[in-house]
């Protein structure tokens, strides 16, 4: 509830003059007083007798405790202590500056609402929305239309951001983008202009190789401990400068939340899982992909939960859980336990080679995959490729453990350890060999890469169809690709 209370004016000087009869008095020099609001001008003119509203211009300026609007021109209602403020308006509470062509101030609830566009700025961020409300007791900003924010190595695109300065805690919703820079960044950087692009739109980081780009419907960011959690049709690639090359991680969920550190970030993802990278892909119903530096080599270790599915080159394997270690961009070995069953394509005979038991680790060499271990338990159907003019001979075995060799990624050859039993099929009977138990091969569950890389244009769209013009360096689809 507003508090009327007397408003007191000191002036220079004054001036009187007469239009159609009416006399005006304009005082010079002026400062208006009320409660803790001041207000300085250089002219000051009351609008009727009876009322306590001002008009005031030139260098005008209202200072509240530590806020000051600076404004050209300025309304003042003494009686519900709001300010209409218009011409080159600047906000600032020491700490964060906010420009506008106009702004309401809200004394009594220490409140600004700007509704012709804004640009906010302090020594993390700079923003600019079509409209924003900034409470300054509490720091706490909402910006909607057309949002966009940088900060030294975070750019972010949304229809709405919650901005809590103090906290350094952001939400934000509606086609949600964060373009994030994956390394060191020059101090100098942070206040260069090249946060900007040559019309003086702030841009991403599109001319950089390692960096993130997520798409969400709403984001929750924590900047003290640098987390993010975003929901909603979640999209997040991560390319990456690698042996004179772009590795790539594309990961699509419903849910996803991440964690970073100087020397460590995790990747946390729900709900109908899938990732794509350099040479595997997996679907599952969640994803735990930690990321570290040992002396200065990146570890990766990918888990992924809830019956997955990976695809190693023209191998399927299908269990319970699994999970993937690689180093400096390369993976070293795999390991999936529970449930197990490998199905690999031989394209040379057209013959689907199958691995059953209750645990697998599959090692890598030159980032292709060499062999796989299954037991206990293991079983195996593979058919051996004939010599020229010999028919075909499939083997169904059994044991303590079985090997598959692979050369350059492709079926080569069988071994079976301790306790072995098996079936010989030749020449007219080799169709009664039977398909293992548990058997699965569906290459159509693979995620495409394609499919991925084509929804992460669509979404690229919607953003340049917010700022009617396309992102720098996402122009078309040959130059996403490359990227990819």
């Amino acid at each position: 509830t507003n508090t009327k209370s007397k408003v007191e004016v000191d002036f220079d000087s004054g001036e009187e003059t007469v239009i159609d009869g009416i006399t005006t008095v304009v005082l010079l020099g002026a400062i208006l007083r009320q409660d803790e609001t001041t207000v300085f001008a250089d002219r000051l003119i009351k609008e009727g007798e009876g009322t306590e509203k001002y008009l005031l211009s030139g260098n005008v300026r209202i200072v509240e405790r530590g806020d000051t609007v600076d404004a050209d021109v300025v309304q003042y209602d003494g009686d519900t202590k709001i300010g209409h403020a218009s011409g080159n308006v600047i906000m600032s509470d020491g700490t964060s500056t906010l420009t506008a062509t106009s702004a309401v101030y809200y004394s009594e609830e220490k409140r600004t609402v700007f509704s012709t566009g804004v640009a906010y700025s302090d020594s993390l961020t700079r923003l600019t929305s079509d409209r924003g409300t900034y409470w300054s007791d509490s720091a706490v900003a909402d910006f909607i239309g057309s949002v966009r924010l940088r900060q030294e190595t975070l750019y972010l695109e949304a229809d709405s951001i919650n901005y809590r300065r103090d906290t350094e805690i952001m939400s934000a919703a509606g086609d949600v983008v964060v373009d994030r820079f994956e390394g060191s960044v020059d101090s100098t950087r942070a206040g260069s202009d090249d946060w900007y692009g040559a019309d003086g739109e702030l841009e991403g980081f599109a001319n950089e190789v390692n960096r993130s780009l997520l798409f969400g419907d709403t984001i929750y960011f924590d900047g003290v401990v640098d987390s993010t959690s975003v929901h909603g049709d979640v999209l997040l690639l991560r390319t990456k400068l690698q042996d004179e090359s772009t590795d790539s991680l594309m990961v699509h969920a419903q849910k996803m939340i991440l964690l970073s550190s100087s020397v460590f970030d995790s990747v946390i993802a729900t709900d109908s899982v899938e990732i794509v990278g350099r040479n595997f892909s997996v679907v599952g119903d969640s994803l735990v992909h930690d990321r570290r530096l040992q002396n200065d080599v990146e570890l990766i270790d990918s888990r992924m939960f809830g019956r997955p599915i990976a695809w190693l080159n023209e191998s399927q394997i299908n269990s319970d859980s699994l999970q993937i270690f690689g180093a400096g961009g390369a993976i070293d070995s795999l390991r999936a336990r529970g449930s197990l069953f490998v199905a690999s394509q031989d394209t040379l005979i057209g013959r689907i080679q199958q691995l059953k038991g209750r645990s697998l680790i599959a090692s890598f060499e030159n980032d292709s995959l060499r062999t796989m271990t299954v037991s206990p338990n293991a079983e195996a159907l593979y058919y051996i490729e004939p010599e020229e003019g010999e028919p075909e001979v499939a083997l169904q075995v059994s044991g303590d453990r079985i090997n598959f060799d692979f050369e350059d990624g492709v079926f080569d050859k069988v071994s079976v350890f301790t306790e072995l039993e098996g079936q010989l099929f030749r020449n007219s009977i080799i169709d009664q060999a039977k398909n293992l138990a548990g058997y699965t091969w569906d290459p159509t569950m693979r995620p495409d890469r394609k499919t991925l890389s084509d929804d992460l244009l669509r979404r690229n769209r919607i953003r340049a169809n917010r700022f009617q013009r396309a992102p720098a360096g996402l122009k078309s689809e040959s130059t996403t690709e490359s990227g990819i």
